[in-house]
């Protein structure tokens, strides 16, 4: 019966290990989204850093230099405060602990083995998560980050290159490259996290400045631009395109009748079935409230006619709102561009064109 009982106790801690991974894997409610890479680089960072620190108590204690296993102690409950402290969103607190923990322990080691074992090395990563820390205001985290420099200077003329205390005399060089190296990981993971926090930024910034929130759509500043570059095409090259501003009919009483929710979902039913129609042959924009433009590359008036058309008659026949009794038709005014005029006068045309098809009874296209 041995062999059972020790696989059940093998499958308890088994159990036991795999809750509390998980647990780590999912960050707290109090956590924002926007936080999240913050939050795992301090977790993952701080449960590396602690395992370092248990490893460090035994050798010490091994080594019988107990000064630094007993510190040891202390450099695992400060972590391990650390840990709590970023699982309640605490960010700013948990990096400000560890920052000083690191110093602490850089100087205690120091001071204990000399300056050849390398743990000195820890104040240039500190110095930098500092003053990459956006958490931290720029007067205190440019203060912190000097402090750190000066430091590192200072114990050159303090401590020795090596002291009285024998530790791994004959390994001296890897100490120092292992202990470089667990340096700069967390540097890395930051600036990693910090990046990866920055391109998100800029990514939502320019999905802001670029898209309709709504539809999804381009907007009508993109667009202006975008249009801007193929008049110039156009002209440079002696060719020509289409645009036809369409507008959905009657939505006043769309909103009116079932309320600017049902509005939305109408822009953006419209805006899904236009951008299907268009796939690979067009751009499309949500120009503003109810008005969307098409544009069609290297487009004849001809050619354009059909296309819009067949847009048209297929709006008119689906069902965009299932449960819901709404004949959604759009007008449209359509032009051709050929690249001497400008903007505003080709849309212009359009818009003048639009207001032609909707006092001829609406949902039709006019030339």
């Amino acid at each position: 019966m041995q062999p059972v009982t020790n696989q059940t106790e093998f499958l308890k801690v088994t159990q036991l290990f795999s809750s509390v991974l998980n647990k780590f894997k999912a960050a707290p409610a109090v956590i924002n989204k926007n936080e999240l890479p913050e939050y795992f680089a301090i977790l993952w960072t701080s449960i590396v850093v602690t395992i370092v620190h248990i490893v460090l108590f035994a050798v010490f204690l091994w080594q019988d230099v107990t000064t630094l296993a007993y510190f040891n102690i202390f450099s695992i409950l400060s972590w391990l405060l650390v840990i709590g402290v970023n699982q309640k969103g605490k960010h700013s607190l948990a990096i400000l602990i560890a920052t000083f923990e690191i110093l602490a322990h850089a100087i205690v080691v120091v001071s204990v083995l000399g300056l050849d074992y390398g743990f000195q090395m820890y104040l240039w990563p500190v110095a930098c998560m500092v003053a990459l820390n956006p958490r931290v205001n720029m007067s205190s985290a440019l203060s912190l980050s000097v402090f750190c420099l000066i430091l590192f200077v200072l114990m050159y003329g303090i401590f020795p290159a090596r002291t009285s205390v024998e530790f791994f005399p004959d390994h001296i060089f890897l100490i120092f490259c292992a202990v470089t190296f667990s340096g700069g990981l967390p540097l890395v993971i930051g600036m990693m996290t910090l990046r990866t926090i920055y391109v998100r930024q800029r990514a939502k910034l320019e999905k802001m400045a670029n898209f309709d929130m709504l539809t999804g759509l381009y907007n009508r500043r993109f667009f202006n631009t975008f249009l801007n570059e193929q008049k110039e095409i156009a002209r440079k090259e002696g060719t020509s395109f289409c645009i036809a501003l369409g507008d959905i009919d009657n939505f006043k009483s769309i909103n009116d009748n079932y309320g600017h929710d049902m509005g939305d979902e109408v822009l953006v039913s419209v805006s899904a079935l236009l951008s299907d129609e268009l796939y690979q042959n067009g751009g499309l924009c949500r120009w503003g409230g109810e008005e969307f433009i098409v544009f069609l590359p290297q487009c004849k008036i001809a050619s354009a006619v059909p296309i819009i058309d067949s847009i048209r008659k297929k709006l008119s026949e689906s069902r965009l709102i299932s449960d819901k009794e709404l004949n959604v038709t759009m007008s449209f005014g359509l032009v051709e561009v050929n690249g001497a005029e400008n903007i505003d006068d080709f849309v212009k045309r359009a818009d003048e064109l639009l207001y032609k098809a909707k006092d001829a009874g609406r949902n039709n296209v006019q030339i």
